[in-house]
């Protein structure tokens, strides 16, 4: 098997209905035994944002469990952004990349945020604002490391 490959992790993937998609986790599968690290490269972060009303323009994709080896954060120094996106296109997704530990079979915790560092929130349909609960997509080109 060759060391690059593409993956996609789907909130639709949730391992409990109950789960809001700002604040979920997720069961990482499919990832080759063979390798102890993956270098990752953003492709894109999707988030569903049909009907909906945002108080932010970006979204921040974090993840707790995922073991990012290589980066430092201004929050809690610990690098846990996997990825980021925008409502309206300004920001496009440029080249980001991290480092992590082989991760398959265990369920890792991703979260939502807004550009205040807060839970993704939204108003649906003038529903009044709630957690966001729609579905994001996120993109990555791994390579494997032994």
């Amino acid at each position: 098997m060759e060391n690059t490959f593409t993956y996609i992790i789907r909130s639709a993937q949730k391992e409990l209905s109950t789960q809001n998609t700002n604040d979920c986790t997720i069961r990482l599968g499919g990832l080759p035994q063979k390798y102890r690290w993956f270098e990752a490269t953003v492709s894109a972060l999707h988030v569903s944002t049909n009907n909906t009303v945002f108080t932010t323009a970006t979204f921040e994709l974090r993840t707790d469990g995922l073991n990012i080896i290589n980066g430092y954060d201004t929050y809690h120094n610990m690098l846990n952004s996997v990825a980021f996106a925008s409502l309206n296109s300004t920001y496009p997704q440029g080249p980001y990349k991290f480092k992590f530990e082989n991760t398959n079979g265990k369920s890792i915790r991703f979260q939502l945020y807004d550009d205040n560092g807060a839970l993704l929130t939204s108003n649906y349909n003038s529903a009044g604002v709630a957690n966001f609960n729609r579905s994001w997509i996120l993109v990555l080109n791994l390579v494997g490391v032994e």
